[in-house]
């Protein structure tokens, strides 16, 4: 299963303005993973996966790796305005998963 817009807003995931940020978008997250998933010179699978969200924002594209099966997310990100908004969006992921 993969996280929808109204899986993210059940979750309580907080967004800020995109006139701060670059957002990554949806048809974007998905020909990612389509590429990791179907592409013949990448020989993995997301699943068990570890990755490194560099650039993080507010945390979309490493709770979407969360949502597909990836073991484990390592989010980056020094842009001190979102920080605070990541952090809330992992604590409300955590809540919600236990």
């Amino acid at each position: 299963m993969t996280l929808g817009t109204s899986c993210v807003k059940s979750l309580g995931t907080y967004l800020v303005k995109p006139t701060l940020f670059r957002l990554s978008f949806p048809d974007v997250k998905e020909n990612i993973f389509n590429i990791i998933n179907h592409s013949n010179f990448i020989n993995t699978s997301i699943e068990k996966s570890n990755v490194l969200d560099l650039y993080s924002g507010i945390g979309s594209f490493g709770i979407e790796c969360l949502s597909r099966g990836v073991r484990k997310v390592i989010f980056v990100e020094n842009y001190n305005k979102v920080l605070p908004i990541l952090k809330n969006n992992l604590a409300h992921l955590k809540s919600n998963i236990n």
